[in-house]
């Protein structure tokens, strides 16, 4: 049987696996995984979207820059500071 703890452990690293891809046509499910109820997936995107380093989803993780959780908000500061200087949107 699978637990919820599972369950968002395998989210969290088939998210972190989308990232070390470097697939940029999964921008899109990563950006999604942002709004994700566990912090640890919305952590994992974050992390994610820095690996892939394209520059389309800095809209998305200015989104995420008021998180709730402060490790969320600490990750997406670190994507925006790896993918550049914030741009109009």
């Amino acid at each position: 049987m699978t637990t919820v703890t599972q369950h968002r452990t395998r989210d969290e690293f088939e998210t972190l696996a989308l990232g070390h891809l470097g697939a940029l046509h999964h921008r899109a499910t990563l950006e999604g995984a942002l709004q994700d109820e566990d912090w640890t997936v919305r952590v994992a995107a974050a992390e994610a979207l820095r690996r892939l380093g394209d520059p389309a989803a800095l809209p998305a993780l200015r989104a995420r820059q008021a998180d709730p959780h402060r490790v969320v908000r600490n990750a997406v500061s670190t994507a925006l500071k790896h993918l550049g200087p914030a741009t109009e949107s």
